[in-house]
């Protein structure tokens, strides 16, 4: 039974569905309408005698004197069970009186505010806080909350949808198994349902992913929502004295970026730097988002990069030359000195920091090199030569002999004991086949 927005008024013995009632039974019904009166006014029954009511309710205003109630103005002897009233309309008790406390008023009869009625809140406990019928007991009220357009309180029309309890959104609605529909805050830190207010704070439920061929770590929240992404890269480069570092791109919403940690490459172990590199090396750079508390979980992606030794310039021109030994009867060779070079003597002799050779037989080639030496930040540089020739070493002079007839003369001369030749002039240069002079005769 229903009654519409009526307004109902008398004197004794109100009610919007009935107004006295001995031995009766008042089920699913419903009342809109304003009711009036001296004593004994209820917004369903007014006054109700060893009978019953129940899975009713009413939204009307409620007035009179004495026993009034939002539900039952006097119960006598009888029983109320799951019946409700607009607590906004009516603010007083559900009854007004009870005969010497003898009737039976359930916990579910009570005041339900206007925004509780149109929850879908009511229909359901209306229902038996059930949503699906059964033989012995089909489902009465309906009620349209998500389902087209809404209803403000229940109605016993199948046309209209069967109210559920959410899940996992626990709000009443005509979506059987209805989700969250998340919002996330303006600081990207949590969601929250528009429908039943729960709260998620990010840091505790996100759910991250990584790939590490692309170095990326991703996060969204159980709201299907993305949280953002962040991408770690870095480029080999070669050693100019400047940090080289790797770069985050993107952010991840409600999380600090976190910090780039550096580890160099030491035979097969990686070992942490406590700076961005800058010497040449192998290095890995990471970065790590901890979410939740004990235990935490972690999620990190990593790159290796390369910072190439640089090649110190060719050293164009140097100087190298060559001194005689006179008690030694040899040479040496020097090259210039340049610092942080590197010198050998030789195609095959070794690298080294000695830039002289000792010993070096009169008449022999000597090639000398010269490069700047390898460090931890540079290669070796293309390496420059320069060869010379050491000359007779020490020239025997002998003076010039007068010939006679018999005795041989010879001219003026110099001989060189490594050669084995003759030469005109003090420094070798001019070579005499034939120095002697053959005696005249008589």
């Amino acid at each position: 039974m229903r009654r519409g927005s009526t307004y109902f008024k008398a004197n004794h013995g109100v009610g919007g569905v009935c107004g006295k009632s001995w031995y009766g039974t008042i089920a699913n019904c419903y009342n809109k309408g304003d009711v009036s009166g001296t004593d004994h006014t209820g917004g369903v029954c007014g006054y109700i005698q060893l009978g019953t009511i129940t899975s009713s309710y009413n939204t009307g205003k409620v007035s009179g004197t004495a026993s009034i109630g939002g539900v039952c103005g006097r119960l006598d002897k009888g029983t109320i069970t799951n019946c409700y009233y607009d607590s906004i309309n009516y603010t007083g008790n559900a009854v007004g009186s009870n005969y010497d406390d003898i009737g039976i008023i359930s916990e579910n009869v009570l005041g339900k505010t206007t925004d509780e009625f149109k929850s879908g809140e009511v229909a359901y406990l209306l229902n038996g806080s059930k949503s699906v019928s059964e033989e012995d007991n089909p489902l009465v009220w309906y009620q349209n909350i998500d389902n087209g357009t809404e209803d403000a309180y229940p109605v016993l029309d199948s046309t209209h949808g069967i109210v559920y309890i959410g899940n996992p959104c626990a709000v009443y609605t005509n979506i059987k198994d209805k989700n969250h529909r998340y919002i996330i805050s303006a600081d990207g830190k949590s969601h929250t349902c528009s429908d039943c207010g729960m709260t998620e704070q990010h840091a505790d439920v996100a759910q991250f992913s990584t790939n590490d061929d692309e170095h990326t770590i991703t996060a969204a929240c159980p709201a299907g929502c993305e949280l953002g992404k962040i991408k770690l890269s870095a480029s080999d480069a070669t050693y100019d004295g400047d940090q080289k570092s790797a770069t985050k791109e993107g952010a991840i919403k409600g999380f600090d970026i976190p910090s780039i940690v550096y580890e160099v490459k030491t035979g097969e172990e990686y070992t942490v730097i406590g700076s961005t590199p800058t010497d040449a090396g192998t290095y890995r750079a990471s970065i790590t988002y901890t979410v939740g508390e004990e235990p935490e979980n972690k999620y990190s992606v990593s790159v290796e990069y390369t910072i190439e030794k640089a090649k110190y310039e060719k050293i164009e021109n140097f100087v190298m030359q060559l001194d005689y030994d006179s008690v030694a009867k040899s040479y040496t060779a020097t090259i210039e000195s340049v610092d942080g070079a590197e010198y050998k003597f030789g195609e095959s002799g070794e690298w080294s920091t000695d830039f002289t050779r000792t010993g070096i037989e009169p008449h022999t080639t000597v090639t000398g090199y010269i490069r700047m030496a390898g460090d931890k930040n540079h290669n070796p540089s293309e390496e420059s030569s320069r060869t010379l020739t050491t000359g007779h070493g020490t020239l025997e002079h002998v003076e010039e002999k007068d010939v006679d007839c018999v005795t041989d003369g010879n001219k003026e001369y110099w001989y060189c004991e490594s050669c084995k030749k003759y030469y005109s002039d003090e420094n070798g240069n001019i070579e005499e086949e034939n120095v002697t002079i053959k005696a005249t005769g008589h």
